[in-house]
């Protein structure tokens, strides 16, 4: 099929995105991504001529450069000729303002398929919406080598955002501190604490724990889910309504109790060198067939009619 993706963004900075992993999987199945186009750099002109030979326009959100409403036309221009039209992004929406907002009112939520990993029982006010949990690249899926100067007993990769995650990331990294004080490491605050690539494979290679975080929300979870377990990594996380259909139990990762963080070392504690090789294998093999972004794909052309 040919494909055509908006909301491209120019992120040569970053290692490891899901806007080029989107469009990777795409291509591991064999379709031709024809076009990416900035969002804003792009006009309805550009998106029209793009597109005027595409199976399926796959909108990464974000906004064009032109006003919305002549998005929304031609939007319904493309639809009219054959054009499947799916809105795809990593967000939660609801309880966050103004995210949740902006429901049913943007062009973006006018395509005939909205995909997000804003799942459960939700209000989406009209939107042809779906479940679309995060997925996994396959550049960096496997377990890298140890290595001595990643050797932690607890890490955590990312910093607090009280918006988003009120206050228990704050509470949980606090825990951290207190449990395993020099055993326990920060990294991603500073420019210097900054890891990617297979940096990061080797940091969860080689920490016991990799602690793990998402804003509260029943089948909602970051991509720290997957990016972790497909490096292999001992996740802690906490519980979420969900993750038992995706896979995500008890031999992948440690799950707890939101805010009963003890849990975290009662289970660690209670592993045997070999169940912890195991649950390293365990997630590997979840994401690697359940979970990278071709897979992922595939679902979503399946749902929306554009392949069996």
């Amino acid at each position: 099929m040919n494909i055509v993706v908006l909301g491209w963004k120019h992120e040569n900075h970053i290692v490891e995105s899901w806007r080029p992993d989107t469009v990777e999987g795409l291509r591991q199945l064999g379709h031709r991504v024809t076009a990416t186009l900035p969002n804003d750099e792009t006009t309805v002109a550009d998106i029209r001529h793009a597109a005027r030979d595409a199976d399926m326009l796959l909108w990464l959100k974000d906004t064009p450069k032109s006003p919305d409403r002549e998005v929304r036309d031609c939007l319904r221009e493309l639809e009219s000729r054959g054009v499947v039209t799916v809105g795809l992004h990593m967000d939660l929406f609801h309880g966050l303002s103004p995210r949740q907002d902006e429901i049913g009112k943007t062009a973006w939520w006018s395509c005939q398929y909205v995909f997000t990993a804003d799942g459960g029982p939700r209000d989406w006010r009209g939107v042809n919406h779906r479940w679309f949990p995060p997925a996994f690249g396959t550049r960096y899926l496997g377990l890298a080598p140890t290595v001595e100067r990643y050797r932690h007993q607890a890490v955590f990769v990312g910093r607090p955002i009280p918006r988003l995650h009120g206050r228990h990331r704050s509470e949980l990294l606090a825990w951290a501190e207190k449990t395993f004080g020099a055993g326990y490491a920060l990294y991603g605050t500073r420019r210097d604490r900054k890891v990617w690539g297979w940096d990061l494979n080797r940091l969860y290679a080689s920490a016991d724990i990799v602690l793990g975080d998402s804003a509260d929300a029943p089948y909602y979870w970051s991509d720290r889910i997957p990016r972790t377990l497909g490096r292999g990594g001992i996740l802690a996380h906490p519980y979420v309504e969900g993750m038992d259909e995706q896979g995500f139990t008890d031999e992948t990762l440690i799950r707890f109790p939101r805010g009963e963080f003890d849990t975290i070392l009662d289970r660690y504690t209670s592993m045997s060198d070999r169940e912890i090789r195991d649950m390293r294998d365990a997630a590997i093999t979840l994401i690697g067939e359940r979970h990278t972004w071709k897979a992922a794909m595939e679902r979503v052309l399946k749902e929306v009619g554009l392949c069996g």
